[in-house]
């Protein structure tokens, strides 16, 4: 028996042991699984530098901005290299809102991807599913606006000629 044929035998052993005392739920299983559909690997990432809910702001304010219903907004940035995407996310009453500028500014192709969900079902295999794709206006000067959005996991895809697509960490709309 070679080395690594001993070494594949306990691997084997260990997670049959492992599965007898403490089994992995399937839930946690399928979710795994479900990952995998929000990997980008031909993309680069824009990292998040600022989220108003975390980050301490540069000048005092007496309040933060509100929304149309009273509650504060959530304001995020997203950046990579030179490329800066600014959001806010705000809670309207027919559904979420978000409003963003790009800089620099400049035409631009954008998409809004939704993570999946992962089913309650065991029956149903959430590796297959893919996030729901949505086009995002964005006119010269940057800016872009998407209404009536439910909340979930979400991400924004920048698209500019000549570059890789920059995709935002994904991000929760609540």
């Amino acid at each position: 028996m070679t080395h690594d044929e001993r070494d594949a035998q306990l691997l084997g052993e260990l997670a049959a042991l492992f599965e007898r005392t403490e089994p992995v739920p399937d839930l946690v299983t399928r979710t795994a699984r479900a990952s995998f559909a929000l990997r980008s690997m031909d993309m680069d990432l824009a990292l998040l530098t600022w989220d108003s809910r975390v980050d301490e702001p540069e000048v005092a304010l007496r309040s933060g901005p509100e929304d149309d219903e009273g509650r504060e907004r959530r304001e995020l940035t997203f950046e990579r290299g030179d490329l800066a995407v600014e959001v806010e996310v705000a809670a309207p009453a027919r559904g979420w809102r978000l409003l963003g500028q790009l800089s620099p500014a400049g035409s631009a192709r954008m998409e809004l991807h939704r993570a999946p969900r992962v089913s309650e079902d065991p029956t149903s295999d959430p590796a297959e599913s893919a996030p729901e794709i949505v086009p995002v206006e964005v006119d010269d000067l940057g800016r872009f606006s998407l209404g009536g959005l439910p909340p979930g996991l979400v991400r924004l895809v920048v698209h500019r000629d000549g570059e890789r697509p920059t995709a935002t960490d994904w991000f929760r709309i609540d």
